[in-house]
């Protein structure tokens, strides 16, 4: 026998599983630190101090951890209170009692009824252990299974996903289940469906995803149209896009494509073509503001383009904050 003892014993902030799970993969990397922040502010003895400066502990600005804090209020994870229009206080809304689903995968009960001599089931982890290399965990046979026979995938398309995520280096059964997921959610049918589908996956997919702050997953085939058509169609670079994706974070505090659609279609009607044209934009629109209404140049030969471009920046913000609303109104609507 032997006694293991701490030479000092440790603070711990709890986070809860639920957090983890269902709100951290697809939040920004910044609001999930500012989250877990305030946990351990909630944690600490009501006699020490609860009033730190958080935008010098993150090194942000004002506007950014208002963003943060707005993003975890719309996920009603915060409630935040207000005084003459500023934050000055936030309650942490997070059910810690929550039960975590459990991973996608059959019970053993049924995964013994389906391994049958020349079955499907038997036939699929076969050939997941070849690929592998090795024989497959128990949560693995239960996780394949339920593709096959709870998701009804048809054989081959159960053996293209196990060969798709060993093929580029991913043997975790997390991952094999966030693709079959994805999969899924996509409505692929069949192997080729699923080849022909993936091949469309580029870089820049995933590092759009990653400037929303999304990762752990493969994007779907709405946000795939989004980004080839910012791409593509628009031809714009990654550093454009992802600067419209960091407007989008700041100015709603969600992970919306819509709205990032719309900066981005008017910086092409604008003849944005580099990240200096956006400045040059926001320079025009705050010198714009600034002026009286009645201080417009009149000489239409005289700085005639650079009006125009201001008073659509001016309108692209109304628009672009009308716009939000309404989706906020209409997500609300159907919660």
């Amino acid at each position: 026998m032997f006694s293991v003892e701490w030479e000092e014993i440790p603070h711990f902030t709890a986070v809860p599983d639920s957090f983890i799970t269902k709100y951290m993969p697809q939040a920004p990397a910044e609001y999930v630190k500012i989250f877990i922040y305030l946990l351990m502010l909630a944690h600490k003895k009501s006699g020490e101090p609860q009033n730190p400066d958080l935008c010098s502990v993150f090194n942000i600005s004002k506007i950014e951890l208002d963003s943060a804090l707005k993003y975890w209020e719309n996920k009603k994870l915060l409630e935040l209170y207000y005084r003459s229009g500023e934050i000055t206080g936030v309650k942490i809304r997070l059910n810690v009692s929550e039960q975590v689903k459990d991973s996608h995968r059959l019970n053993q009960s049924r995964v013994r009824s389906l391994m049958t001599d020349g079955s499907d089931a038997q036939t699929l982890c076969f050939v997941a252990e070849q690929y592998l290399s090795r024989p497959l965990t128990s949560t693995e046979v239960g996780t394949l299974l339920y593709f096959l026979d709870e998701l009804k995938f048809p054989l081959d398309l159960c053996e293209y996903l196990v060969e798709y995520c060993v093929s580029r280096g991913h043997t975790n059964i997390h991952y094999i289940e966030k693709v079959g997921l994805t999969w899924h959610k996509n409505g692929y049918k069949s192997a080729e469906e699923a080849k022909e589908n993936s091949s469309s996956w580029s870089k820049i997919h995933f590092d759009v995803l990653k400037a929303f702050g999304i990762g752990g997953r493969n994007p779907i085939k709405k946000e795939i149209e989004y980004i080839d058509k910012w791409y593509k169609t628009y031809c714009f670079s990654l550093d454009i896009i992802t600067e419209a994706c960091s407007i989008t974070l700041s100015k709603t505090g969600k992970q919306s494509f819509e709205y990032a659609d719309t900066i981005l279609k008017s910086w092409r009607d604008s003849g944005v073509r580099s990240l200096k044209d956006i400045e040059n934009l926001e320079k025009e629109f705050k010198l714009k503001k600034k002026q009286p209404a009645n201080s417009k140049n009149t000489n239409k030969n005289q700085f005639l383009n650079y009006q125009q471009r201001s008073d659509d920046l001016y309108e692209l913000e109304r628009q672009l904050d009308r716009q939000f609303a309404e989706m906020t109104e209409d997500q609300n609507g159907t919660d």
